[in-house]
């Protein structure tokens, strides 16, 4: 069961982790012929398409992705619980709850490997190459963002820092809040 529960919790995972890039990408306006971001359009578009073709008064990509990605933690939040042997919460309200939360984590991990590898690249001195270059137009969206929070210090930015510890401190006030849920999401 244990590979079951592996399985089912990182093919979903991948699939929200695709539909959150494809919003992510779309909001930073990056170019659509760099080879990874053809890579998650091609993903995503064949069940976003489906989705417009049954919900027409739906058009706006980040809706339907939105809903694509509710609907992706909702099922992985069953499967789960159905492997597992746990008794599925009986409240549909609080499985929808969950469900939503189990969007803000993955979210939250998303942000934090794609800022982490922004990091990361920027300590070694390298040439620059596609990959470099697709991850730090997505970083720099969200630390522009805390740049009007936190200036920088002596020439340093301590954004990605900051945004770093802001997601640990959610991490931890997850596991705290929910427990053993917490990692079942």
């Amino acid at each position: 069961m244990l590979t079951l529960n592996f399985l089912v919790k990182n093919i979903i995972d991948f699939c929200a982790i695709s539909f959150l890039l494809r919003i992510w990408i779309e909001w930073t306006f990056l170019n659509f012929e760099h080879p990874f971001v053809r890579f998650i359009k091609k993903v995503t578009q064949v069940p976003i398409n489906l989705f417009k073709k049954i919900i027409p008064p739906i058009n706006s990509i980040y809706s339907i992705s939105l809903l694509i990605l509710f609907l992706l933690m909702f099922i992985k939040f069953l499967l789960i619980s159905y492997i597992q042997n746990t008794s599925p919460i009986i409240n549909f309200y609080i499985t929808i709850l969950l469900s939503l939360i189990s969007l803000i984590k993955i979210s939250n991990y998303l942000i934090f490997w794609v800022i982490s590898m922004f990091v990361l690249m920027n300590c070694f001195q390298q040439r620059s190459s596609l990959f470099k270059k697709f991850i730090t137009q997505l970083s720099y969206k969200i630390i522009e963002k805390i740049n009007f929070i936190l200036p920088n210090i002596k020439n340093v930015n301590y954004s990605s820092l900051f945004l770093i510890l802001i997601l640990y401190l959610i991490n931890y006030i997850g596991i705290d809040f929910f427990g053993n849920i917490w990692f079942m999401l």
